[in-house]
């Protein structure tokens, strides 16, 4: 019996249906396929949100409140997975991130406590400046361990990161550090394979600038001058240790200020009470600044009285860091905001000493370098960063970071957000930062999604340095 053409062809959209509708079935599963970054991470990589890791010295200072938040209200672009607290009062730090979690609802996001700072804060700074005081450390502590709900915070936050990675399925985990590099280097010293896990880090970090504040002098980096800080993150940037395609710097120059219509939006959504992230934020930046202001003896003293929660925040140098890591994750969808510079080589180094003690107002000890071997400069910075820094490093033999063995150091690429391309690109950095902050980003306006102001696709954002 001869069946008709038009059976057989409803026979075959039926079938052709039904393998769709399996297939559609099945890609659900795997949504995030992705098919960007490098060819080596291609198989185990996912389209959609990166899974991040969090390593912060939280507690110490203010902006880490914000960076925190600003990483729970931006879910389209990461998979915040872990929060790692490193330096010298980890303890502090993870007892206040776990309440952090707690009341923004957010106990889906573990925390664990990471490696003290080998070097204390006070071993650093000069006798005119103050460190962390018991009656600070005890007041936060009330205030971190009020009653409600608290993510549980893990005793040994490397062995729970290091366990965590080892289960993933994916490689292209991003290490967010925005503090001490101690965590860091103890995970890929001691769990390589949890390590190679780790894509792309991106770092609150380095002074490339030149600030006529700052002295002249003729550094070269040795076994002698640097300390235990620089070493932690020598050691991370060494091409031959290092698990990270990709590493991306913030220097603090970029930093600056929410304020003004900006801030007022995140005020907004915290005393209506309308985003949990917005409210904690506010609560948690007016107890750490009430607290500083009540100690004398307090490292923060000087920054908490210098900035009203009320009108202003300090400058967002954590969160800067989390907006470099969107340019490179949503660059589809705007120009690039901050200049991006490369350099083949980095190294820090740590001035101390009689250094410190004759120039009080350098506010930070570690000091980036670059090869001494590269003699171009760029012919255009941003006005952030007006000049460059002549201190040096020698490239060819590896005796910052391997004194035994000495081999010639490879080249390694590293990307380092020196200033914004205009005024208006760092007017809408900030403001999308503060919609993010707020929870407001991107602005529902009936049944479409309306983002702050935007750049068309420009070029490519890299600038060869050298």
């Amino acid at each position: 019996m001869k069946i008709p053409k038009t059976k057989i062809i409803i026979q075959l959209l039926l079938t052709l249906s039904t393998i769709v509708r399996q297939s559609l079935a099945d890609s659900s599963k795997t949504k995030h396929l992705h098919l960007r970054g490098s060819y080596s991470h291609k198989d185990h990589s996912r389209l959609g949100p990166k899974p991040l890791i969090y390593d912060t010295d939280y507690g110490a200072f203010i902006d880490n409140i914000f960076a925190l938040g600003l990483l729970e209200n931006s879910h389209d672009l990461i998979d915040l997975r872990y929060v790692v607290t490193s330096g010298d009062y980890a303890d502090l730090g993870s007892s206040c991130v776990g309440k952090y979690l707690g009341v923004t609802e957010r106990l889906d996001i573990r925390v664990g406590k990471g490696e003290g700072s080998t070097r204390l804060l006070n071993s650093t700074l000069n006798e005119g400046n103050k460190t962390i005081s018991t009656n600070v450390t005890s007041t936060l502590n009330e205030f971190c361990n009020q009653d409600g709900p608290k993510a549980e915070v893990d005793k040994d936050g490397v062995e729970e990161v290091a366990a965590m990675l080892e289960r993933s399925d994916r490689d292209d985990w991003v290490y967010l550090l925005v503090g001490g590099a101690s965590t860091l280097k103890t995970l890929i010293q001691n769990h390589p394979v949890a390590a190679s896990k780790l894509s792309t880090l991106v770092v609150m970090a380095g002074d490339w600038c030149e600030y006529k504040k700052y002295p002249k002098l003729d550094v070269k980096s040795d076994a002698e001058t640097d300390r235990a800080g620089s070493d932690e993150m020598n050691f991370i940037l060494n091409s031959e240790k290092s698990p990270f395609e990709l590493v991306y710097f913030a220097p603090t120059d970029i930093a600056d200020k929410l304020k003004g219509h900006d801030y007022k939006k995140v005020l907004r959504e915290a005393r209506r009470k309308t985003d949990l992230v917005a409210e904690a934020s506010y609560d948690f930046y007016k107890a750490l600044s009430k607290a500083s202001r009540d100690d004398q003896d307090f490292l923060m003293k000087l920054e908490a009285e210098s900035y009203n929660p009320s009108f202003e925040t300090p400058p967002m140098f954590g969160a800067c860091a989390v907006m470099l890591l969107f340019q490179f994750l949503d660059h589809k969808s705007c120009r690039d905001r901050l200049s991006v510079y490369e350099f083949e080589g980095i190294r820090f180094n740590e001035r101390k000493g009689e250094v410190l003690n004759t120039f009080t107002d350098i506010p930070r000890a570690a000091f980036s370098l670059s090869p001494e071997v590269f003699g171009k400069r760029p012919r255009s910075l941003p006005p952030e960063c007006p000049f460059l820094r002549v201190d040096e490093y020698e490239s060819k033999v590896k005796h910052i970071l391997d004194p035994v063995n000495l081999r010639v150091e490879k080249k390694a690429s590293f990307h380092v957000a020196l200033g914004f391309v205009t005024h208006l690109a760092k007017e809408s950095f900030y403001a999308e930062m503060a919609e993010r902050m707020a929870g407001t980003y991107p602005i529902m306006k009936g049944k479409k999604a309306m983002t702050v102001k935007c750049y068309k696709k420009g070029k490519s954002f890299f600038k060869t340095y050298l």
